[in-house]
């Protein structure tokens, strides 16, 4: 069984945060630093750009979930 928010789940590195792109409701962002340590956990809708802007610079992972997909994303702030 296929799940429904498999195609539209995403996410997209901007100049001041993440954009993420998910099927109606809600899905959940969170981004851990190198050491794993969670930095940011917040709710997060389709469309909405979640500021990074008051993070230091480093790589950071961020997995975004809605329902039982799962996308990681690996960037870095400069």
């Amino acid at each position: 069984i296929a799940d429904a928010h498999a195609e539209t789940l995403t996410l997209r590195v901007t100049t001041d945060g993440l954009q993420v792109g998910a099927a109606p409701g809600t899905a959940t962002l969170d981004l851990y630093d190198t050491t794993g340590r969670r930095v940011l956990s917040k709710p997060a809708t389709g469309g909405a750009t979640i500021s990074t802007t008051h993070l230091p610079a480093g790589v950071y992972i961020a997995r975004l979930r809605q329902g039982a997909t799962t996308r990681n994303l690996k960037f870095a702030i400069r």
